[in-house]
């Protein structure tokens, strides 16, 4: 049951990351169109460690340990209950990062 629930969540949040890396769509054919390989290898270079990071904070306890320190004792489960969503958290680190480092 718990893993039933951690894939439909997982799944959500990469839906979720779908439509945010949507929003940087349009810059990233921009940079297609006019040959500008150093913003898109600079944009999807810090997207891809962002999202490693993540999952690595995530998958390692590291996150919970931060957060059990901070009075947040809800990340300590993350590798025992949620290691798909794991993943889907990434994922929206990702996307983020890559839109944000496209439009700026």
């Amino acid at each position: 049951r718990q893993s039933v629930l951690d894939l439909r969540i997982a799944g959500v949040l990469y839906c979720l990351a779908s439509l945010i890396e949507t929003t940087a769509e349009p810059l990233v054919i921009d940079c297609m169109r006019t040959l500008d390989v150093y913003s898109r290898a600079r944009a999807e270079g810090a997207a891809a460690i962002v999202r490693a990071g993540t999952i690595v904070a995530l998958l390692s306890g590291l996150a919970g340990s931060v957060a059990a320190n901070a009075g947040l004792g809800l990340l300590g489960d993350v590798p025992k209950y949620w290691p798909v969503s794991a993943f889907g958290v990434g994922q929206v680190a990702h996307s983020i990062a890559l839109a944000t480092t496209m439009y700026v």
